[in-house]
C-alpha cells in the first residue's frame, strides 16, 4: 500500500512542476498548519489572496500574474517571499510561544502535570524492555524550576508480577535536515529502586524523592526499564512476548516521544534517540502534502506531577 502511495506521488510530480503548489508547516514541529492566509503581489500591488488548504497541497492561481507572496497565521510571523524563491514547503515561525507542554490540573491549581491524557491506542503499546529503546522527553518552558513529586504510567496486559525501574536522564538535543531531531542520552539524573507491578494492574503511581527538579531549558528524558518477571511462586521467568507487560501508548499532540532506530547493516540500534512524531509530520507534509492521521502520532502514557519553586 505504501509503495502504491509513493508511486502516485511520483506520477504527480510532473504536473506539480508546472503549477506553483505550496504546503505551509510549522518551522519547529513540521505540522501542517490550518487557516493560513496568503496574499499575492505584483510590483508591490495586491493582486490576489486566499487561504492555504490543510488537507492537501494548495495550487496558487495560474491566472494571476504575481512576483511575490506573503503568508500569515495567528501566532506566527508573517512571511514574505519572492516568487522565484517559493518552494513547495513553506515554513512559518511562531511569534507567540504558548506553554502547551505544561498543563495545569483543574483539581489542584498548585499542581502542574507534564504529559497528556488522550485516548489510548492499543495496537501501538510496546513491551517493557531491559535496554533503553524509547521514552519521553520533558521540557520546562516556565521561568521557575519545577519540583517533581510523582510519576504515573499506564500499562496493559500485566500477566505476571513485573519488576521495573524508572530512569531520568540528561540529554543533548540536536537538529538536522529533513525533519530529524535527535537526543543523545548523557548521564543518569536519577533512578528509582526496583518497583513492582502485579497481575491485573492498570497503572503505576510512583512517589519521587525530594529535591528532584526539572530546570528551565534543561530537558529530562524518562524511560521505564524492565528488570524481571516472576511467577506466582516468586521464581524468575521469561514469558512469551504475548504475555509481556506492555506500556500503553496514547494519541499525542506533543513532540516528546523519542526512540532508537535499528541499523540493518550493523544489526544494532543507533545510540541517538529520534523524535518520532516530528519526522512523521515532516514526511507527510513533504511527500503527501497533508497531515498524518491523529492515530499515527502517539507517545507512551507517562505523566509527571510537580509544582513551581519560587525563589
Amino acid at each position: 500500500m505504501f509503495r502504491c502511495i509513493i508511486g502516485v506521488c511520483l506520477l504527480l510530480l510532473p504536473s506539480l512542476c508546472f503549477s506553483q503548489v505550496v504546503v505551509v508547516v510549522d518551522n519547529d514541529t513540521f505540522e501542517v498548519l490550518d487557516g493560513v492566509g496568503y496574499a499575492l503581489y505584483n510590483n508591490r500591488q495586491l493582486v490576489g489572496k486566499g487561504v492555504v488548504l490543510s488537507d492537501k497541497a494548495t495550487t496558487l492561481p495560474n491566472s494571476v500574474v504575481f512576483d511575490s507572496v506573503s503568508f500569515s497565521q495567528v501566532d506566527y510571523k508573517t512571511l514574505g517571499l519572492a516568487k522565484k524563491d517559493l518552494d513547495t514547503l513553506v515554513f512559518l515561525t511562531k511569534d507567540v510561544i504558548h506553554l502547551d507542554e505544561v498543563v495545569i490540573s483543574s483539581q489542584n491549581n498548585k499542581e502542574i502535570v507534564l504529559g497528556e491524557t488522550n485516548r489510548f491506542v492499543k495496537r501501538r503499546s510496546r513491551p517493557l524492555i531491559k535496554e533503553l529503546k524509547y521514552g519521553i522527553l520533558y521540557r520546562n518552558n516556565l521561568v521557575n524550576k519545577l519540583q517533581l513529586k510523582r510519576l504515573t504510567f499506564y500499562v496493559d496486559k500485566v500477566q505476571f508480577k513485573t519488576a521495573y525501574k524508572i530512569h531520568f536522564l540528561d540529554v543533548h538535543e540536536s537538529l538536522t535536515i529533513k525533519g530529524y531531531q535527535f537526543a543523545m542520552p548523557n548521564n543518569s539524573f536519577y533512578s528509582t529502586d526496583v518497583l513492582y507491578l502485579n497481575p491485573k494492574d492498570k497503572k503505576a503511581e510512583v512517589e519521587l524523592p525530594p529535591l528532584l527538579y526539572l530546570f528551565p531549558d534543561k530537558p529530562l528524558f524518562v524511560w521505564v526499564e524492565l528488570v524481571e518477571y516472576y511467577d506466582k511462586d516468586g521464581n524468575v521467568i521469561d514469558p512469551d512476548l504475548d504475555d509481556a507487560t506492555r506500556l500503553k501508548f496514547q494519541i499525542s499532540e506533543q513532540l516528546n516521544y523519542y526512540s532508537k532506530r535499528y541499523d540493518v547493516l550493523t544489526k544494532q540500534y543507533f545510540e541517538e534517540l529520534i523524535n518520532e512524531n516530528r519526522i512523521i509530520n515532516y514526511d507527510f507534509a513533504h511527500q503527501f502534502f497533508t497531515k498524518p492521521h491523529k492515530s499515527d502520532l502517539v507517545a507512551p502514557a507517562i505523566l509527571l506531577y510537580g509544582s513551581r519553586v519560587y525563589e
